[in-house]
């Protein structure tokens, strides 16, 4: 209770900026934990897809799902060519799974970048919102009541102190999530060229097959 009532005193000391900051930091927080699962599951899948591949190319058949709806098309898409002779080509198979999913992949990522820039600028306009009262205390009661300018330095000093400490953390947040949907990417490229060279080996005996 007693950490409860420090911040509420924190909060009240910081003036009403403090109320956008603290919405600021929830929002990015909440995005970045759903960027971090999706890259979880995202990755999950994909490990799937690539046992999905391996064992369509020994030519066997599996209905197995891999959790994400992009790669369930993309797998059924490569039986169908695979099994039944359906016409398809590797590269236009994997551009159009590269269309659906990289756009996911990078979702909410600048609006994380952009909530991490938006709370020190908070901080500041709350530094030049307390600097501006204080000095409206001094030319209405001069220098003799610390009291009243306290109120005006705190919300200077707090409401700066409050956008760092919510923006430190979601810049390197941020960095870390872009760095991983950027490493997903490259490894999807190399999973397409690998789809591809597999395909063209399956050639021959899709054609023995029709």
């Amino acid at each position: 209770m007693d950490v409860f009532r420090i911040f509420v005193q924190y909060f009240i000391d910081g003036g009403i900026l403090m109320v956008p900051i603290f919405g600021v930091s929830l929002g990015a927080w909440y995005m970045s934990f759903e960027r971090w699962g999706m890259t979880r599951r995202f990755t999950a899948a994909r490990k799937k897809y690539l046992a999905q591949i391996e064992t369509l190319h020994s030519g066997v058949e599996s209905p197995a799902k891999t959790g994400d709806a992009n790669y369930d098309l993309l797998i059924e898409s490569v039986q169908d060519v695979r099994f039944r002779g359906t016409a398809g080509c590797g590269e236009v198979l994997f551009s159009e799974f590269l269309i659906a999913a990289i756009p996911s992949l990078k979702w909410r990522l600048s609006t994380i970048s952009c909530w991490a820039s938006v709370a020190p600028l908070l901080g500041l306009l709350g530094t030049v919102m307390g600097m501006v009262a204080t000095f409206q205390i001094i030319t209405d009661f001069g220098l003799g009541n610390p009291n009243l300018m306290a109120q005006g330095i705190s919300i200077a000093l707090l409401t700066t102190q409050a956008g760092l400490t919510v923006a430190f953390p979601m810049v390197m947040l941020h960095n870390y999530l872009a760095n991983r949907s950027k490493h997903l990417i490259s490894q999807l490229m190399l999973d397409g060229e690998d789809l591809v060279n597999r395909m063209s080996e399956w050639k021959p005996s899709i054609a023995q097959n029709q």
